[in-house]
C-alpha cells in the first residue's frame, strides 16, 4: 500500500541484516512513492548492534530535512539524491 502513500517515507537497513535480504529490500523500495529515502548502514546486522549512532543519525538527519526544508542536512540529502539519480 505505500505505493499511493505520498507523506514522506525513510527506511534504514543494515547491510548484514540476517532477517532480510537488501536485494528484496530494494526491490520493494522501487514499488514506494515518493518521498522516499533509503539508507543502508554497511556491516549492521538487523538489530544495528554497534551502529546505534548511525541510524539515530539518519533518524534525525530525516526528520530535520523535513521539518527544515534550507537546513544544511536538506541540501546535502538533496544533492545526494541528484547524484543518485
Amino acid at each position: 500500500r505505500l505505493a499511493r502513500v505520498t507523506q514522506p517515507k525513510l527506511f534504514v537497513h543494515g547491510g548484514n541484516d540476517e532477517h532480510g535480504l537488501l536485494d528484496e529490500l530494494r526491490a520493494g523500495f522501487e514499488l514506494v512513492a515518493e518521498p522516499k529515502r533509503l539508507i543502508v548502514v554497511p556491516d549492521a546486522d538487523h538489530f544495528f548492534t554497534g551502529h546505534l549512532e548511525d541510524l539515530e543519525r539518519a533518524i534525525v538527519d530525516h526528520v530535520e530535512a523535513r521539518v527544515n526544508p534550507e537546513s544544511d542536512v536538506a541540501k546535502r540529502m538533496a544533492a545526494a539524491k541528484g547524484r543518485a539519480a
